[in-house]
């Protein structure tokens, strides 16, 4: 579903409507005496109760993570740039090492896109710019801005040139598309070995725009 405002909005909106995405790339950073940035993997969520945060052994080793610690936690969604302050509730080390955080009264958020993303599982293949290595890649949300991507090695640092390809059927005819992108986030699955990669559609062609149009249009009627 869309998301209501226009580009540049700040809203306070519930966690929920966020609707993050097991898997998803949050920023901590310390409030008070303890002030580092550092990422961290979101894993689930009670509501009114607590979210659960996957940690790296390698980060839990560096970071001194104690009970009642307050942190500011920052993420984007895909639609929203968002923040939200949180206290640490309690740490546990199995199945891996992840924190209790307690679920935020309010998330405030800003409207980056407008544009109506919907979840999919699209075969595709990804490349740096100027690169002849190809990722075998899957989109896992579409819209006609950006993409969240999933694949087995990264795509690229914060910043890079990809181009992403995949195909789509229009009028019983089997169309290729090729879109450049700019990656505008990426983290590491801890659970998985899986990368996920938001990206961001630059310099697209007019024909090309018309195309994510009639995917997205078809997209929307599978889930309807």
């Amino acid at each position: 579903m869309s998301e209501n405002g226009t580009t540049g909005s700040i809203s306070n909106v519930d966690f929920d409507a966020l609707k993050l995405r097991a898997g998803s790339w949050l920023q901590l950073q310390g409030i008070g005496g303890k002030t580092q940035k550092f990422d961290v993997e979101f894993a689930g969520a009670i509501r009114g109760k607590y979210i659960f945060l996957g940690i790296e052994d390698s980060l839990a080793k560096k970071v001194d993570f104690t009970v009642g610690d307050q942190y500011l936690v920052m993420g984007f969604n895909g639609v929203r740039d968002f923040t939200f302050s949180s206290e640490v509730l309690e740490i546990q080390t199995l199945p891996f090492i992840h924190a209790y955080f307690a679920y935020p009264k309010s998330v405030k958020a800003i409207l980056v896109r407008d544009a109506k993303r919907l979840n999919t599982s699209l075969p595709s293949t990804a490349r740096l710019k100027d690169s002849d290595k190809v990722n075998s890649t899957v989109i896992k949300d579409l819209s006609v801005e950006g993409a969240l991507i999933e694949s087995g090695s990264p795509l690229g640092e914060v910043g890079a040139l990809i181009e992403i390809s995949f195909s789509t059927k229009f009028e019983q005819k089997l169309v290729d598309l090729k879109l450049t992108a700019l990656v505008r986030h990426h983290c590491k699955s801890i659970s998985a070995n899986i990368y996920t990669s938001g990206v961001e559609f630059v310099d697209i062609s007019k024909d090309d725009k018309s195309m994510l149009y009639y995917l997205l249009f078809k997209l929307s009627e599978q889930d309807n």
